[in-house]
């Protein structure tokens, strides 16, 4: 498990043990209750209840029976349950079928499936936003 040597796949490629942002590395199971902000490097998926922040350079995914109250920050964020709290993807946001987002979103693509619900403003211009921003410097 904490053996990080690299491996040779069969097409000849090397492949690494460790994980990566693409993989899910943190689940938050249906019975699980977290009270308190996460600060995470890899993907993480909640199916039970976060009273808390979320923030993380890789995904975010709120299964349909998960919550969250709280900020959400993360690259690719895919939300099927409730989410109340301030939502910042940034690359992409997809609300499921059966989403209910009450926030703010910032991100540079949206999705929404029908029957997904999403109350706040919305934000689209982040390259324009950190493009000024650093020519202000």
């Amino acid at each position: 498990m904490w053996n990080r040597k690299k491996k040779k796949s069969k097409k000849g490629k090397s492949i690494m043990n460790s994980s990566t942002a693409d993989k899910v590395n943190t689940i938050i199971g249906e019975e699980t209750q977290l009270n308190g902000n996460i600060d995470h490097k890899g993907s993480i998926v909640v199916y039970g209840k976060v009273k808390g922040n979320i923030s993380t350079n890789a995904s975010i995914t709120v299964g349909k029976e998960g919550s969250v109250e709280g900020d959400l920050v993360g690259k690719n964020i895919t939300l099927s349950g409730q989410v109340n709290g301030n939502v910042t993807a940034k690359s992409k946001l997809t609300l499921k079928k059966k989403a209910c987002l009450l926030g703010d979103v910032k991100a540079q693509k949206i999705v929404i499936d029908d029957g997904a619900t999403f109350e706040g403003k919305c934000d689209m211009n982040m390259s324009k936003t950190s493009t000024s921003s650093e020519e202000s410097k």
